[in-house]
């Protein structure tokens, strides 16, 4: 994955959403966030178009740099772990979610995460993502232009994102649900 990133540093660099395209995945504050970017990136979109409303229509539709916003469908796992950890960071300012799988696989991408400061994704992503307001697309605007003009922040949040990662995974869950059993069966 690491290789996959040095590999790609002569291409357009590029920010990355995971979700299904719908009003609660909050595109239609990302267009006009990226949109007032000043930089080359693009913008990979992965997901469907389950339900692609006139509010998300009307915010992609008045950008002004639509021709930078790369819609991929749906991809492959391998495809998508593969892209995901080549992006400058993965955009994911939901307005809500239940746990937030993407932010835990762009920490294991080794991938920074702009992620909500909202529901779960707090939680989820502690201090190693930029938590945004949102509701807010200035908030949005400020992570993605910092993500993209500032390295060091980039690298700083990819460590931190590993770290993280790790109080997910499928040891850490399965140690705690046995505590949570033998505390159980000890009452």
């Amino acid at each position: 994955v690491n290789q996959f990133k040095k590999d790609r540093l002569n291409e357009a660099p590029y920010f990355i959403f995971i979700g299904a395209l719908n009003p609660r995945k909050n595109l239609q504050r990302i267009f006009p966030a990226f949109d007032r970017l000043d930089s080359d990136h693009k913008l990979l979109v992965v997901g469907e178009k389950m339900h692609w409303d006139l509010e998300i229509e009307a915010a992609f539709d008045k950008m002004e740099r639509k021709d930078q916003v790369i819609f991929s469908g749906r991809l492959e796992k391998q495809m998508l772990n593969l892209l995901l950890a080549g992006a400058d960071g993965l955009i994911f300012p939901s307005l809500f979610e239940g746990f937030g799988i993407p932010i835990i696989e762009a920490f294991n991408a080794g991938t920074a995460v702009i992620t909500s400061d909202i529901t779960s994704m707090p939680e989820i992503a502690e201090d190693a993502a930029l938590l945004v307001n949102p509701q807010n697309t200035n908030s949005i605007y400020n992570a993605i232009h910092s993500l993209a003009h500032d390295v060091e922040l980039r690298e700083n949040l990819v460590q931190k994102g590993y770290a993280q990662a790790k109080k997910f995974s499928w040891d850490a869950s399965a140690e705690k649900l046995w505590n949570i059993m033998l505390k159980t069966i000890e009452s």
